[in-house]
């Protein structure tokens, strides 16, 4: 029998990354300290706030949102996808803290964006009360590749598959 040589590198480019130390304040760019996965065709800036983009393609770009408020009013906190410094209409999510005591609350963004080389994403937390922080071990960002290999426009949309592993 044949021995099949495999690696542990996954096939499809991913990016998994977390803040897990320091609580920020809103009104700011989300740093992501820890990478959990990266399988290369990503590179995270020297401050932790942006993904530089190394292989063009459709990704899907999960978002998860965390926060914290230490003070006694009611909030709403907004986070927003960016794209080179812009925020992508409609990538958006949102929470509102209705009790006006200390707590935590989250929220997601799932989206599906394509992306050239060279491209930066990058999530920026928004609040309306200077009490609230950005939480660590509540934000997450994990960009996945999307294989689409044999799009054809001219097709009218259908996406044309033929043999082999999609890279």
């Amino acid at each position: 029998m044949a021995t099949r040589r495999r690696t542990n590198k996954p096939v499809i480019p991913v990016f998994f990354a977390y803040k897990s130390t320091g609580e920020d304040a809103c009104d700011t760019f989300i740093a992501y300290d820890t990478i959990h996965l990266n399988t290369g065709e990503f590179q995270l800036s020297a401050d932790y706030k942006e993904i530089l983009i190394k292989k063009a393609g459709f990704y899907e770009i999960t978002i998860d949102a965390g926060y914290d408020c230490t003070g006694t009013a009611r909030y709403n906190c907004r986070t927003y996808l960016y794209l080179n410094g812009v925020a992508l209409p409609g990538a958006v999510c949102g929470t509102y803290h209705r009790t006006t005591l200390d707590g935590e609350d989250s929220a997601s963004i799932h989206w599906m964006q394509y992306l050239e080389k060279n491209d930066i994403v990058s999530v920026y937390a928004d609040a309306d009360n200077a009490a609230v922080h950005v939480e660590p071990g509540f934000n997450r960002i994990m960009i996945k590749f999307i294989p689409v290999r044999g799009w054809n426009n001219n097709a009218g949309g259908k996406i044309d598959y033929r043999g082999g592993v999609m890279r």
